[in-house]
């Protein structure tokens, strides 16, 4: 009997590009499925004219009859499955009506039990079956702590997730969801449901099918460019193709069970305090603002090169590491600047506003460094914009201080830290008593401590490539973040920054700069750097 590769919901955008990819390299017979029978002979003809010839049938993952249906035409004509891609989705930004979400839900998530029912007993040992789901499929998306440990458990059960799917869906229907429980403000909600529930079930599903040896993993394919996003993405669909290629053609056996990212690393899906989880505003990114910027250097006779860059966006960030690598191959200076701080209420900040924030400052951070600082050439120079209150002055807290001083500070103490600062907002127990100026600004005094803390151990980690890394405090400069109050131009706030990416001795590494290029102690917690807030009303 031949072998058997079958792509649900393939007619268009990945799934047809991951039909393509194997019609191009799998030794068998691909089938491209779709519900609607002219929509997947318009596919079939795209392929035609390529040269390549899939096989067809119709498919609707939804219908019982339909997937019984091609169970017993597949089980007639060639007797099992060897490759089973299930990759039909969808998904509506609008999603809070509960007819909406239902649908969503049973698309993406309930078909599967549908298919793991009436088509797994096909697949032959050996196989292999992927899972598309999403960055909204990691469990990095909920929020809320009971359904957190519940899914995180060991023993989990397809009841588990089902009561799971239907907590939500009928909190929706009696409108008492709480969009809390969500990441991103509960932003397509119902997508990271089902998506999370299908990432989920797969851990279940391989333990079910060990024993004839077949592969089940899921997968994030990166933010692509297709219908279901509105053509926003940071790929095409023939390069997102590539990992699930990749996981049903070339991954080794040893691979089950996971949860795995677009660029082919493995994921822990039970790091449920990650930033993994999407965020609706990279579906509307606006390159317009950074193409007016360079416009207005154009206009003075500079010419930057330009790139969309979100640093708190995994994908975004990917991409760039990309471009940088294929086009120069390396980076010789980084200056982390991207920030945020919230001054209009300085006293009182939600838990939301304080994640918002500490992502922003310090937590993209890791993400630079996991894909960017790889980039950085030997000798070259890494530049963390942190500020006055990045200063260790700023804490007030003997635990903190002595811990965020110690010679073998690590990044899990700096991240206990921070977590601690943020559970207690979560938890109403914050005493602002923990920081300087009754606790004025308190997230971004963490954050930014945190990032000068990062510093010093980025810069233990690149001393053998004699890489410098260091963070400054820049001044109280007058941008938008401050609302227009400060004693520095920014043009005179860029001085020190240069200084230390061009003009710095090598010798410094490691250290905390002010705005007038003095090294201060970081470590003098009594000092009175701390930042007072009164300088904005000056």
């Amino acid at each position: 009997m031949a072998k058997v590769a079958v792509v649900t919901g393939s007619n268009k955008g990945i799934g047809f590009a991951i039909v393509k990819g194997l019609l191009k390299r799998f030794d068998g017979v691909v089938y491209l499925t779709s519900r609607d029978v002219a929509r997947g002979q318009d596919a079939v003809a795209k392929l035609n004219e390529l040269g390549l010839h899939p096989q067809y049938h119709q498919l609707d993952v939804t219908d019982r009859d339909s997937v019984a249906k091609f169970r017993d035409h597949i089980q007639e004509k060639y007797g099992g499955i060897d490759i089973l891609v299930n990759n039909a989705a969808i998904a509506t930004i609008e999603d809070r009506a509960y007819e909406a979400s239902k649908a969503v839900v049973q698309i993406n998530y309930f078909s599967i039990l549908t298919i793991q029912e009436l088509l797994f007993p096909l697949v032959r040992k050996n196989g292999r079956i992927l899972n598309i789901s999403s960055d909204c499929g990691h469990l990095s998306n909920i929020r809320n702590e009971y359904w957190i440990q519940r899914l995180s458990k060991k023993d989990l059960t397809v009841e588990d997730v089902n009561e799971f799917v239907n907590w939500f869906l009928d909190g929706v229907k009696n409108g008492t969801f709480d969009y809390g429980d969500i990441a991103d403000g509960g932003t397509i909600a119902s997508y990271r449901v089902a998506k999370v529930a299908l990432s989920a079930v797969t851990r279940i599903q391989q333990k079910e099918l060990e024993a004839k040896n077949i592969s089940v993993n899921s997968m994030h394919p990166g933010l692509v460019q297709t219908d279901m996003t509105r053509g926003v993405g940071f790929y095409d669909t023939d390069q997102a193709a590539d990992t699930p290629i990749y996981l049903v053609l070339d991954a080794p056996d040893t691979l089950k069970g996971a949860y795995v990212w677009y660029d082919k690393q493995v994921l822990d899906w039970f790091d449920y305090k990650a930033d993994y989880y999407f965020k609706i505003k990279t579906m509307i990114k606006d390159d317009g603002r950074g193409k007016a910027a360079v416009a207005k250097l154009n206009a003075l006779g500079l010419y930057p090169e330009y790139h969309q860059l979100d640093v708190t966006d995994r994908d975004s960030v990917a991409r760039f590491r990309d471009y940088v690598r294929d086009k120069y191959g390396g980076i010789d200076i980084l200056v982390n600047n991207a920030a945020i701080c919230d001054c209009a209420d300085m006293l009182h900040l939600s838990y939301e506003e304080s994640k918002n924030i500490i992502d922003v400052n310090y937590f993209s951070l890791f993400i630079i460094q996991e894909y960017l600082y790889p980039l950085v050439r030997n000798n070259g120079r890494i530049l963390n914009i942190s500020s006055k209150y990045g200063h260790l002055c700023n804490v007030r807290n003997e635990y903190w201080i002595k811990r965020l001083s110690n010679k073998h500070l690590t990044v899990n103490d700096i991240n206990d830290f921070v977590n601690w600062h943020l559970d207690a907002v979560k938890n109403g127990t914050f005493d602002r008593a923990d920081f300087a100026e009754e606790g004025a600004l308190a997230a971004y005094r963490v954050a930014k401590v945190a990032v000068s803390a990062l510093t010093i151990i980025q810069q233990q980690e690149l001393y053998g490539r004699n890489i410098s890394v260091n963070c400054m405090h820049p001044g109280l400069v007058r941008t938008d973040m401050t609302k227009g109050v400060g004693f520095l131009d920014a043009d005179q706030a860029a001085e020190t920054p240069l200084y230390l990416v061009l003009d710095a001795p090598a010798s410094i590494k490691g250290a905390y700069v002010w705005y007038d290029k003095r090294i201060l102690d970081w470590y003098d917690h009594k000092a009175d750097w701390y930042f007072e807030s009164i300088s904005f009303s000056q």
